[in-house]
């Protein structure tokens, strides 16, 4: 795809050396060697740059595209387009069933509206919740390693980079992985795709990402939030509504099991913000 639509990648790190690009490129190349190749493909900047390293390296992956039916609108063509000429399997999984299933997802999530304190708790029925991780596993990453193993795939590209802060870049299947930009930076990204001509999706324009679950209320920041009131104010709507549930969910927990505690030693539920991080647990002298 080249800055022909309304939407062309911002330009970031002018100073972007070619010798970085070279390396990945030859990296990924060595990695390919003459295995059958996947690329996690979201339409989003990272994958996006897998692709047109794979193109420079003389790589054609399959591309594997999971749509758990909350994407934004414009997203279907957009991939649809950005994937001609490539072998592309889109994985269709159930957003809606899930979350009727396990909860909505969530970045904290209280003991008794797990569906496993649910079990234990002879309370007031309480709404599910279930951790974003959990979630995106099942609907986005379980089916992509499942559908490179079917593929008969002996290497899985991916986007992520070291400064996402995600650990790991193994695959639960043994199916050998390549990031081709764990060393890079956001803006080195963006530079290349600049340079390479590729047009982001529109929502890029607002500091918005690929968003493969455009309704995700864990998944998301402010800026996707005013992205969304103006572009699709639906989805919006319904993301406010699933924060509402989950905010008044961890207030309930935490005035009855942390703050009474917290006050007993002396604090109050304002001070809570000055304690150490969780990581660093304070300890008894």
């Amino acid at each position: 795809m080249t800055k022909s639509g309304a939407a062309t990648c911002r330009i970031a790190d002018q100073s972007f050396l070619r010798g970085h690009e070279q390396a990945a490129v030859a990296a990924l190349r060595d990695a390919a060697g003459d295995k059958r190749v996947a690329l996690a493909f979201s339409g989003g900047k990272d994958s996006l740059a897998c692709l047109e390293l794979a193109k420079i390296a003389g790589v054609r992956p399959i591309l594997l595209h999971a749509n758990p039916g909350a994407r934004l609108p414009h997203m279907g063509e957009y991939i649809r387009v950005a994937a001609e000429g490539y072998e592309l399997v889109e994985l269709r999984t159930d957003q809606a069933a899930y979350w009727k299933a396990n909860g909505i997802p969530a970045n904290v999530v209280p003991m008794f509206n797990h569906r496993t304190g649910l079990l234990t708790n002879r309370g007031a029925p309480r709404p599910l919740i279930v951790d974003w991780l959990s979630c995106r596993f099942a609907l986005i990453a379980a089916p992509l390693w499942a559908a490179a193993q079917a593929s008969g795939a002996g290497l899985v590209i991916h986007g992520q980079r070291d400064d996402d802060g995600l650990a790991g870049r193994g695959s639960p299947n043994g199916i050998p992985t390549h990031a081709p930009l764990w060393d890079w930076t956001e803006e080195q990204v963006y530079a290349f795709l600049d340079r390479r001509g590729v047009t982001l999706p529109s929502q890029y324009q607002h500091g918005v990402g690929s968003m493969e679950c455009a309704n995700c209320p864990a998944l998301t920041t402010p800026k996707h939030m005013r992205y969304l009131k103006k572009a699709y104010p639906e989805i919006a709507a319904e993301m406010a509504e699933m924060l509402r549930i989950t905010n008044a969910a961890v207030t309930v927990e935490m005035e009855r099991s942390v703050w009474p505690v917290l006050a007993a030693w002396g604090e109050s539920p304002e001070s809570t913000t000055d304690l150490v991080p969780l990581t660093e647990p304070r300890r008894s002298a």
